[in-house]
């Protein structure tokens, strides 16, 4: 009986011993991982911004990590959810790196165009990642961090009509603040006057690449010259290989 109960101790400490190595290796495998981003990239199509991170994973530990998701959910500047994207990556080997991107779509059609055309702003973006070390010991962060959104119609203007040799003519600017989003295509105005008449309308294409600015005249036919008055409203459309919107209605004057 006391050969059986020495026998027992010496089970229960070497199962300590045990219990105590796979727990520090498993911290210090947790410890000497890593997974970092790179620079992202974005695509666009179909009305849909895809903005792409490098993830650049170290597992220099012990063990191997499994079930490793990383989820993330944007959110825009009131609050509203606008995406969710997850990345699943179902094994990682121990003593090995691995580069895997991590894509975040965005949809055009989520977005409040009213504000995110025209003003600058900045999303935030909320990260949950979740994996497995030696496929038993489970672990989860959550970490958030901000994306800046750079309006493509920055500071859109329209200046006062003039009206010359049966033209009118309207300065328009704005400046492209876009990291990934080309303001190519068509800007189409109405003129009304302050007794709200229709004056006149016209078109100008536009090419304005990404952190560029634009200045010019856009010409319109003018239907009747004696109503044009010193102020009134425009309706703006816009009309791009990447977003449509519109109209807009500004003063001008």
């Amino acid at each position: 009986m006391r050969q059986a109960l020495r026998a027992l101790g010496w089970a229960t400490k070497i199962l300590w011993i045990l219990i105590i190595f796979f727990a520090a290796t498993v911290i210090y495998s947790a410890l000497n991982f890593r997974m970092d981003f790179g620079e992202p990239q974005a695509t666009f199509s179909d009305g849909v911004i895809v903005m792409s991170f490098p993830l650049l994973i170290d597992n220099h530990g012990y063990y191997p990590v499994s079930d490793l998701n990383l989820t993330t959910r944007l959110i825009d500047n009131e609050g509203n959810l606008v995406s969710t994207s997850t990345t699943f990556l179902p094994l990682i080997a121990y003593s090995s790196n691995l580069e895997k991107s991590h894509n975040i779509s965005l949809s055009l059609s989520n977005l409040n165009l009213t504000y995110f055309l025209f003003q600058d702003s900045n999303f935030e973006a909320d990260l949950s990642i979740a994996m497995k070390f030696a496929r038993a010991v489970s672990l989860q962060v959550a970490t958030d961090m901000i994306i800046p959104w750079g309006a493509p119609l920055y500071n859109f203007s329209v200046g006062e009509m003039t009206y010359r040799n049966g033209t009118g003519v309207v300065p328009v600017s704005f400046e492209n603040h876009s990291s990934f989003l080309n303001v190519t295509g068509a800007i189409r105005f109405e003129i009304y006057n302050n007794r709200d008449e229709p004056i006149g309308s016209g078109e100008k294409f536009v090419d304005v690449p990404s952190h560029s600015g634009y200045g010019d005249q856009i010409e319109l036919v003018v239907d009747d010259p004696a109503k044009i008055t010193t102020n009134g409203q425009v309706y703006v459309s816009f009309e791009t290989s990447m977003f449509s919107f519109g109209p807009m209605v500004m003063p001008y004057g």
